[in-house]
């Protein structure tokens, strides 16, 4: 055994080692939509990205057109929509104008003031007022993105282990 004094030196000490490296977390990520790349925001492997941070935009265009006919058949409904709600209060008054009718033949039909053939007749007048009558609906909602092309990003903040080819 030997000793020595104390003294500041540097210690270089090489450690050789083989294996693997493996990612803390993986997250693989895909869009909502399919379609072509058409701008990469992330060019190198090991990029360091963070969580929304957008990574490509696609090309999404057909949804567009989509979206736009989609908007077209919503507009077209509303205007129905608008043309039924004008109409209805006619509608109505008819309504209760044949179900008035109605109640009067039933009250005469029961007295047998009227024949049959007239009470079915204000039945049927009623029944018909009753079905041209709109029902009521509950559909709402607007289609689209606002004008903007689909973008991928990123859900949490890891490194990119591989850039598209």
């Amino acid at each position: 055994m030997s000793t020595e004094k104390i003294a500041k030196r540097d210690i270089t000490e090489i450690v050789t080692a083989s294996g693997k490296i493996y990612p803390e977390k993986e997250v693989k990520i895909s869009p909502d939509i399919s379609g072509e790349i058409v701008e990469l925001m992330v060019f190198q492997e090991g990029d360091s990205v963070k969580k929304g941070q957008e990574l490509a935009r696609i090309y999404g265009d057909i949804y567009g057109t989509q979206r736009d006919q989609a908007a077209a058949q919503v507009n077209q409904q509303q205007a129905l929509v608008s043309n039924i709600s004008a109409q209805l209060p006619g509608l109505k008054a008819t309504l209760d104008a044949n179900q008035r009718t109605f109640d009067r033949q039933k009250q005469l039909l029961d007295q047998k003031v009227i024949s049959l053939s007239e009470y079915e007749a204000a039945e049927n007048a009623l029944k018909s007022a009753r079905q041209i009558m709109p029902q009521p609906s509950d559909g709402q909602g607007e289609p689209g993105w606002g004008g903007q092309r689909p973008r991928l990003t990123c859900p949490s903040p890891p490194k990119i282990s591989a850039a598209p080819p």
